[in-house]
């Protein structure tokens, strides 16, 4: 009801001002023409001729802009141009880092109670930039068998990680793996499933070539990208063999990447007992079930991304 009043008033201001006042004037320069030939009064018929089209044209403009339907018309545009992906997607790195710092700013309020919370957004922003940078992975599966070496007189864990793999907007990136570095028994074989059938096995002994050392770690790069660029996906999988300490050893995973669903299953054998279990997460529902005789746990999570 409100906007068909809205167009009626526009309406009356259009044809009671600026339109008929263009248009009086150029009748009146059109009778002048008719009734005389004097130059100087053809020159003012001109003038006035020009002075009325002139009001006419913006009348008609000023009544488009300032109608609703033109309003919301131009409001959907803009929206679509300067807050959807139409335009954002196209913006280079610093442009979108400016432009989330301009729509992500605490309030005057916030940084009256805490005067350095602009950081606190800003490596959020950045954090959420790195994203596109980054390979993510999704149904995260671990199975894992805890058992006890005779000779080695120690626990040690056999078990299978698998995730898929998505590049990031330019490639996928290396795939990293590591060990402390005085670890000498524990290894792993990396297996890259090609979604045409193939597939890329890197065996331990290849790998450990490749370590470079620090202060407490040997770490390994394996390259992936060439020949997993042409694909949207790869299936990869971990054959992991660790060792721990006499007796005990701490079995813990870490996400080092965006990971869209995680699974974990512990089993022991050989009369091995889960002491403890611990979760370091913030924002997501974990499920935890552990039997009675304390050597089997499973813990998962299904992330509801879209929700």
């Amino acid at each position: 009801m409100s906007t068909k009043k809205e167009l009626w008033n526009n309406f009356k201001s259009f044809f009671l001002n600026y339109f008929w006042l263009g248009l009086l004037f150029i009748i009146i320069s059109m009778f002048i023409g008719e009734v005389t030939s004097n130059e100087y009064w053809g020159l003012s018929a001109k003038l006035l001729e020009t002075i009325g089209i002139a009001i006419f044209i913006a009348s008609l403009f000023s009544f488009t802009f300032e109608s609703v339907s033109f309003q919301d018309k131009m409001q959907n545009i803009v929206e679509k141009i300067v807050l959807k992906r139409a335009f954002l997607s196209d913006l280079p790195r610093e442009r979108k880092k400016e432009a989330l710092h301009n729509l992500l700013k605490p309030s005057e309020r916030e940084m009256e109670k805490y005067s350095n919370i602009e950081d606190f957004y800003n490596s959020y922003i950045d954090e959420v930039l790195n994203v596109s940078q980054r390979n993510v992975r999704s149904n995260y599966n671990i199975n894992i068998k805890a058992k006890f070496d005779t000779e080695k007189d120690c626990v040690y864990t056999d078990g299978i990680y698998s995730y898929r793999l998505y590049p990031s907007e330019k490639e996928y990136t290396d795939i990293i793996i590591g060990f402390l570095k005085d670890d000498t028994h524990s290894s792993v074989d990396v297996i890259i499933n090609l979604p045409n059938g193939e597939r890329k096995h890197f065996k331990y002994d290849e790998i450990k070539e490749t370590f470079k050392f620090n202060e407490i770690a040997k770490i390994a790069n394996i390259e992936v990208n060439e020949f997993c660029n042409l694909f949207n996906h790869v299936d990869v999988e971990l054959r992991v063999k660790e060792y721990g300490h006499n007796h005990w050893m701490n079995v813990f995973f870490k996400a080092e990447q965006a990971t869209d669903g995680f699974k974990m299953s512990v089993t022991c054998d050989d009369d091995l007992t889960i002491k403890t279990n611990i979760l370091f997460d913030v924002g997501h529902n974990y499920h935890v079930d552990k039997n009675d005789l304390d050597n089997e746990i499973h813990i998962s999570f299904n992330p509801a991304w879209n929700s």
